[in-house]
């Protein structure tokens, strides 16, 4: 699964911190990634928020999205293959989370990361745990990949 490394090689890692909107004081890092710039104050907080809720990385966590939206971090970004759709390009099983793509892709940002929390959350509830890079990927790319060892095949062509 190296290639999940290079992905986040080739993302930009420069520090952005951010208060913890919790009653301790203190500061929150968040790395940047492609397209995190874009994003307001509000929605980097609830992705702080949901990776907190978890206990995710959230620099893992906006990586994810941002590979999975292009860089964009657009609630309607959609995969001209798939139909997928979102921040984590939702496809399979959103069904699951009482709601459909098209209402989906509707949604602000914002809104659309409470279906994050709920894909995380249904995801950690059958797996146990995601602590690598690695594992917040295949929670959205193939989940019942998640906690695999790194030599493990995904996929035979």
């Amino acid at each position: 699964m190296t290639w999940i490394g290079d992905i986040w090689e080739k993302l930009s890692c420069s520090l952005i911190r951010f208060r913890k909107q919790q009653k301790e004081p203190g500061v929150r890092e968040l790395l940047a990634v492609t397209g995190l710039e874009t994003t307001s104050e509000a929605f980097r907080r609830k992705l702080i928020a949901v990776a907190d809720k978890h206990d995710l990385d959230p620099s893992y966590l906006a990586a994810v999205i941002s590979f999975e939206s292009a860089g964009t971090f657009s609630a309607s970004k959609r995969n001209p293959y798939s139909g997928a759709i979102g921040l984590i390009q939702f496809l399979v099983g959103v069904n699951k989370l009482g709601t459909t793509i098209e209402a989906l892709s509707h949604m602000s940002a914002e809104r659309q990361l409470d279906y994050v929390d709920e894909w995380y959350g249904q995801i950690l509830a059958w797996k146990g745990s995601i602590t690598s890079l690695e594992d917040h990927y295949l929670a959205v790319f193939a989940p019942d990949y998640v906690g695999s060892t790194p030599d493990t095949i995904l996929y035979k062509a």
